[in-house]
């Protein structure tokens, strides 16, 4: 995930926005001026830093290169996300990025 699109941790903590749940991530989406990816995993999902990089290292190579515009999101991993594969993330992702282009109507 290019620098450019990431999400910075204070403005995490500043969006709000709706929450959709899949299976493995809980997306946080808005609406802002340019697209904005953030991933997030806790020690509550899992306790070792590399388990936690390797969720995050997933999640980001499974967001799609075409995201929807002006769209700011958060994916905050689940506990199931750390004894999920990579296709499975993938495929909870794309699932999440449908309902959000159905919801923002994009």
């Amino acid at each position: 995930m290019p620098k450019d699109i990431r999400l910075t941790r204070k403005d995490s903590l500043r969006l709000k926005g709706r929450r959709l749940h899949g299976e493995f991530f809980i997306a946080i989406v808005s609406s802002g001026p340019r697209t904005k990816v953030a991933c997030i995993v806790t020690k509550k999902i899992a306790a070792k830093a590399s388990a936690r990089n390797l969720i995050k290292r997933r999640t980001r190579a499974a967001i799609p290169k075409t995201l929807p515009k002006g769209t700011v999101f958060i994916l905050q991993a689940k506990r199931e996300a750390a004894g999920a594969s990579f296709t499975e993330m993938q495929l909870d992702i794309e699932r999440i990025m449908k309902n959000i282009a159905f919801t923002h109507g994009a």
